[in-house]
């Protein structure tokens, strides 16, 4: 078993912050996830999650990747970024990613906040498939 660490955990709980599907669904995707590998890149890392068939997808057809989430890290002099994708409406992977530095063996301290930029692009995109 897998275990996830206190940096990948505040990102998913950043990322899954909202009371608006597709948040909602994919919160309980990921109250049920196990996690089945991590695959370091030397720059970041994936992360990668599995979802049981019986619970609910947003949409099986459905593929999108967002990420709104940003983490000032010790040792990174640039700071980090965060993408979850989804893929056949279930979450598959969060890809974790550096500025062109090599990523941190041990991760002790970091601060995560929001590119609001982002939070609206991810928005845009939710929007043309949920209203």
């Amino acid at each position: 078993m897998i275990d996830i660490t206190p940096l990948e955990k505040s990102v998913m709980d950043s990322l899954l912050d909202d009371t608006r599907e597709p948040f909602v669904t994919l919160s309980r995707q990921y109250g049920v996830a196990s996690i089945t590998e991590r695959q370091p890149t030397g720059k970041g890392f994936f992360l990668f999650f599995s979802i049981p068939e019986n619970v609910d997808r947003i949409d099986r057809n459905l593929s999108i990747k967002f990420g709104d989430v940003v983490a000032a890290i010790k040792g990174l002099d640039y700071g980090a970024g965060f993408i979850l994708h989804v893929n056949n409406g279930a979450i598959d992977f969060l890809e974790g990613y550096s500025y062109d530095e090599p990523w941190p063996n041990c991760i002790s301290e970091f601060t995560l906040s929001k590119d609001e930029g982002l939070t609206k692009k991810r928005d845009e995109a939710v929007k043309r498939f949920y209203e």
